[in-house]
């Protein structure tokens, strides 16, 4: 199995061990989400970041399932074997994914799998995932502004700002910052801060807040509704 490995920066961090003739290196070890002063030490070692991308063979992943997650491959078995088809859609059994453990793929499988490998390759890589982020990649004006829909800005530098539908967004005098407006709701922050979202959308699930976790239109296999 291979990884999407980076280097140096670190959060997630495999370690690389013996080498393979194409250049690849198996994993010596795998750590997920260390804390900031062992990925510090990491980092210095020459550990790399795990990029979260995964190549392998089903098969293979099915064995290392079979051997280190059991419960896991049980219970995504017998939600496949409780599917049914709803038009378009195939819906999993819902009783037997319920009560799949709630643990990821990297702590399920990668700390513990001895097939992990890792092969440097060269190029520019972002996960593009915060709104600050999209910005960075994003087609700026003379300003420095990253654009899209119906916006209208005045006095404003190096912002994203994004607007859907027929909703006309505006800002003025603001510099460095996201603004983004939905039917559902809108956002406005620091570009610096954008990262900070999800702690954001918990809060709202806290309150109990319906746009946390749903959109007003909401689309099923026999058309739409849109909650009022």
């Amino acid at each position: 199995m291979f990884g999407d490995w980076l280097h140096p920066r670190q959060i997630g961090s495999p370690s690389s061990g013996a080498t393979g003739a194409t250049g690849a290196r198996a994993v010596a070890r795998f750590l997920e989400k260390p804390d900031a002063a062992r990925a510090a030490g990491l980092i210095a070692e020459g550990a790399l970041w795990n990029g979260g991308y995964f190549l392998f063979r089903a098969d293979v992943m099915l064995d290392e399932l079979e051997a280190h997650a059991p419960a896991v491959l049980d219970a995504a078995r017998a939600a496949l074997a409780g599917a049914v088809r709803d038009l378009d859609f195939v819906r999993l059994g819902a009783e037997a994914f319920g009560q799949a453990p709630q643990i990821s793929i990297d702590y399920a499988v990668m700390e513990r799998t001895e097939r992990a490998g890792v092969l440097p390759v060269g190029f520019p890589w972002s996960d593009i995932g915060t709104w600050g982020a999209l910005w960075d990649i994003a087609a700026r004006d003379g300003d420095g502004n990253a654009l899209r829909g119906r916006v209208a800005l005045q006095g404003t530098r190096n912002s994203l700002v994004h607007s859907t539908g027929e909703i006309l967004t505006t800002v003025v005098g603001l510099d460095d910052v996201v603004v983004v407006t939905t039917d559902d709701a809108v956002l406005v922050a620091s570009r610096e801060a954008a990262g900070e979202v999800k702690g954001l959308v918990e809060g709202l699930r806290r309150r109990g807040e319906p746009e946390a976790d749903a959109h007003r239109l909401m689309y099923r296999p026999w058309g739409s509704y849109q909650r009022i």
